[in-house]
């Protein structure tokens, strides 16, 4: 996935999740953390 790098981390995080693979692998769950990595990865922290 290729986004541009002025989105905000607010923005960033709604792209993310709003990604129909990233909503199928929460399965429902809340995400505790989203972590911006360095402009390059961003991992979603659940439990």
């Amino acid at each position: 996935m290729t986004v541009p790098m002025a989105l905000s981390q607010a923005e960033l995080e709604a792209v993310v999740l709003a990604r129909p693979k990233i909503v199928a692998a929460l399965e429902g769950k809340q995400p505790l953390k989203v972590i911006h990595a360095g402009g390059k990865l961003v991992n979603v922290v659940v439990r």
